[in-house]
This record gives C-alpha cells, structure tokens and sequence, in this order.
C-alpha cells in the first residue's frame, strides 16, 4: 500500500479538492463542521442547475458565508444565455459582498460552471477566496491548513486527467485527510460536472465502491514494483 510520511497533527476546519479534467470537473469533501469541540456534518457542495448552465459549489471553513455567496448567486438570477465572463464577474462581485458582510471569515469555495446555450459551451474550475477569483487549471484544494499530506498524496499519486481518475484520487486524498488532519470527518462527498449533463452528486454506495477500486489498484501497483524490484535484485 502507499503509505504517506506520519505527519503531526495540525488544526484545519474541512477539506475540499477541485480537479479540472479534460473530460469534466470533480469536486470532493469531507462533511464534518466543528465548532469548538462540538462537530455536526453536512454537505458541503451543492449545485444550481438552471438547464442552460449550472453551478456547483464546494466550500470550506465557514457555512455562514458559503450561504451568503449562494443566496446572492441565486438572486442574480443569470439569463439562459450567460457566459463564463459573467459568472467570473459575479462571483468576483458576490466575493466582495461576503468579505465586506463578514470581515473576519476565511472565504474558500470552488465554483464550477457548466454552460452549455448558444453563446457559449464548455467547463471552468473557479476558486474564491479573500484574495479574489482566478480559474484552476489542472487541480486545487481548500481549507487543510498545513497541505504536507496533500502534496504528498499528489506527487506519488501522479497525474490527474480524467473524471474516473479524479474521483478516484480525490476520494482517496479526503480518506486520507480524515484520517491524519484534525477536524476533517464524516462521511465524502463528490460531485461530478460535465458539459450537457446535470451536476452528478455520487451516493454513499458509489463513493464507497471507488475507494474499494482505488485501493484495489494501489495494492496491485505496489505487489508488481516489489516483485519488479526483487526480481532486479
């Protein structure tokens, strides 16, 4: 098995991890909240799907502004036709909103947008954060504080290219959080974007299926290098 470095346990609030893919964008999450030593769960991605376009949100750190930004996305109300340089410019805006309606909270969230109308076809990963709002490319996360554990997962995992892949390597990563990063718990979710599709929001059953696969395939990789390496040896 791969087995990460042990790391000292450091304080985050969540874990979230955006994967722009060449076939579609994943976005995974732990559920666990804490306030204090009290923790509750919920889902911290959720989607608008208005048919034409849609948008899927993944956050960490604070419920409250992760409610204001949906709130003020909802009111705006975007047409059938939108672009990506409208939603860019909106979520800039709604930022700007929630940083002034709440000044002492960390702003993390991922926005991917899917549009498909005559104006416009395609998919863009967009993170927000106190700083302002820029397009992922390849992949990103939020909210774990100290990411030693996650850039170690990157770099032995590898590339990340495709949807079944991404959801593979991001169920993965946010069991792995859940087991050494503080505050990260719960159950995982993941969802899902395509270009002409719905949001897809996996169940517990699917999730559970993947991480099996994944770590079916991990325990392979490692059986075929020792047996590689002993044979050279």
């Amino acid at each position: 098995m791969l087995r990460p470095p042990k790391l000292r346990e450091v304080k985050a609030m969540t874990i979230s991890l955006g994967f722009n893919c060449r076939d579609g964008i994943v976005l995974c999450a732990d559920r666990q909240l804490s306030k204090g030593e009290v923790k509750f769960y919920e889902h911290k991605i959720a989607s608008i799907d208005a048919g034409d376009w849609s948008l899927s949100f993944a956050y960490a750190d604070s419920r409250e502004l992760m409610g204001f930004v949906w709130d003020r996305m909802k009111k705006h109300n975007p047409p059938k036709d939108a672009n990506f340089d409208l939603f860019k410019y909106l979520l800039e805006e709604t930022t700007k909103e929630a940083h002034h309606a709440f000044p002492a909270a960390t702003l993390e969230l991922f926005c991917a947008v899917s549009i498909d109308n005559k104006r416009s076809t395609g998919i863009e990963l967009l993170k927000a954060t106190n700083e302002g709002v820029r397009e992922v490319d390849g992949w990103d996360c939020l909210g774990i504080g100290d990411s030693s554990l996650i850039r170690y997962l990157a770099e032995t995992l590898g590339p990340v290219d495709t949807v079944n892949r991404a959801l593979a390597v991001g169920t993965y990563m946010v069991t792995e959080a859940k087991k050494h990063i503080q505050y990260c718990g719960g159950e995982t979710d993941a969802t899902v974007i395509r270009v002409r599709e719905s949001p897809e929001h996996k169940s517990n059953e699917e999730i559970l299926e993947i991480e099996k696969g994944f770590k079916k395939s991990t325990e392979e990789i490692n059986k075929t290098f020792w047996a590689a390496r002993n044979i050279n040896d």
